[in-house]
């Protein structure tokens, strides 16, 4: 899909380094355990400058409801108490 999306507005087709890229600590995939993904909210933030709000997008269409939900879930009772605990001792 994105690779289609990418030819008609004339983006460069999705590759395996740009994935690896989007997934690693500059890149703007949130994919890890809890401390992965605190630690790369936390990186943006400062880099930014400071943020109040971080917004989650998920989607997958191989990704049930149940495993959607646990992931909101862990967001916030885990990832976003961690945020504050890291954000707090900076």
């Amino acid at each position: 899909m994105f690779d289609r999306i990418g030819k008609e507005r004339g983006w460069g087709g999705v590759t395996m380094d740009r994935f690896l890229f989007q997934n690693g600590p500059n890149g703007a995939y949130l994919v890890g355990d809890v401390e992965e993904v605190a630690n790369k909210i936390v990186t943006h933030s400062m880099s930014l400058g400071g943020l109040s709000r971080f917004q989650f997008q998920i989607e997958n269409e191989l990704l049930t409801h149940e495993q959607i939900m646990n992931s909101i879930e862990m967001i916030g009772l885990e990832v976003k108490p961690r945020v504050l605990e890291i954000l707090n001792d900076n």
